[in-house]
């Protein structure tokens, strides 16, 4: 957004009674980081600090408009450009995937919507609910482009389902460090490790099309509609922004690496067909996070857990976390997995438009992974 549009609204504003939903101005924009900082900053960050981190993801390219947007919701009876937010959030627009019975492919974008936030003096009014039904009827369900949206829902599994994003299935994998054998040098020579400006970005882009196909050949032999949010080289960098951040100000070691990419057989020098994992280490919560992981055997899902071993340890990491993890980790006999069900990130999702007017109830949405989650 640029900061020379004054206090002028960016889109046409959107009524119902006594509100209007709008795109923040630059100084709405600020506030609504402001007033999130007590409840998710505080006290592990300063307020300085806070605005810090924020800036310092939003100078990704997965951050800037129109991917990344703040909304804004406020009285009709307040002047354009006013501080004072009734309620706010954030979009942030995917790629994604959407497979009919037919087979029929439809390409667009899904809106992620993260930071849902209303101050403590407007709680208890409806406002967050008015926003979210001004913002999915007149923004996305307004776009010729979006198949969906999307949230993951700290406030149970009720709230978002009654405003129309239907709760899917939050499974996670946990591996705990402490306890587990280390890796033998003769495995770690099968995997090589992942860095930003390296062979992630084809790497990634292979994974996009090995993804559409799957779902294709998946959808031949029937099946319900099948939903995917496609990962990128851009939400990966988004990511790892947030942990470099956090290792200057908690003192840590800067992580140099983002995933490993694993090799089958004596082919080590492919830069798609290989196995791999993608990861960020959250700092914050002590946890190496996978963001995405493609794993097609039991050798490469023994030395993905393996690799994530290491790297939690060489950071001083507790736990490996795994969203949607893949059923080849059932037969990972070597180390303890546990299997659980979220109670926050609740995984929610909407189709639009003719895919599914408001519901996604009747899509199963794949590959469900943490590199999505805004």
């Amino acid at each position: 957004m640029s900061p020379g549009r004054g206090n002028e609204p960016l889109l046409p504003i959107h009524h119902m009674p006594d509100l209007v939903l709008s795109e923040a101005t630059t100084a709405q924009d600020e506030q609504s980081t402001a007033n999130s900082h007590p409840s998710w900053g505080a006290p592990l960050l300063t307020l300085e600090q806070y605005k810090a981190r924020e800036a310092h993801q939003r100078a990704c390219v997965f951050a800037q408009a129109p991917r990344r947007r703040c909304w804004v919701l406020t009285r009709s009876s307040d002047p354009v450009g006013t501080l004072d937010l009734v309620s706010h959030c954030e979009t942030f627009m995917h790629d994604a995937l959407l497979v009919g019975g037919d087979g029929v492919v439809h390409e667009g974008v899904c809106y992620s919507i993260a930071s849902v936030f209303t101050p403590e003096a407007h709680r208890r009014r409806g406002y967050a609910a008015a926003m979210l039904k001004l913002l999915a009827d007149t923004v996305i369900h307004a776009d010729p482009g979006a198949i969906a949206s999307a949230l993951y829902s700290d406030v149970g599994p009720t709230y978002y389902a009654k405003q129309g994003w239907h709760l899917y299935p939050s499974i996670s994998a946990i591996v705990s460090v402490a306890g587990q054998t280390s890796r033998s040098p003769a495995d770690a020579s099968s995997t090589s490790p992942l860095r930003l400006d390296g062979d992630l970005g084809r790497i990634l882009d292979h994974d996009r099309e090995s993804i559409e196909a799957a779902l294709v050949e998946r959808s031949a032999r029937g099946s319900a509609p099948l939903f995917a949010i496609l990962p990128s080289w851009q939400a990966v960098e988004w990511h790892h922004s947030s942990s470099v951040f956090y290792s200057r100000v908690l003192g840590r070691r800067a992580p140099n690496n983002v995933g490993i990419q694993i090799h089958e057989g004596t082919d080590t020098d492919s830069a798609t067909g290989s196995d791999f994992a993608v990861w960020k280490h959250d700092f914050k919560n002590n946890d190496l996070i996978v963001l995405r992981c493609r794993l097609t055997s039991k050798r490469s899902a023994s030395l993905f857990i393996a690799a994530c071993l290491s790297e939690a340890r060489l950071y001083g990491l507790v736990r490996v976390v795994i969203w949607d993890p893949s059923p080849l980790l059932e037969q990972v006999d070597e180390y303890l997995i546990e299997v659980e069900q979220r109670n926050e990130s609740l995984s929610s999702l909407m189709l639009v438009g003719r895919h599914g007017i408001g519901s996604g109830a009747n899509a199963e949405w794949c590959i469900n992974e943490k590199f999505a989650w805004v």
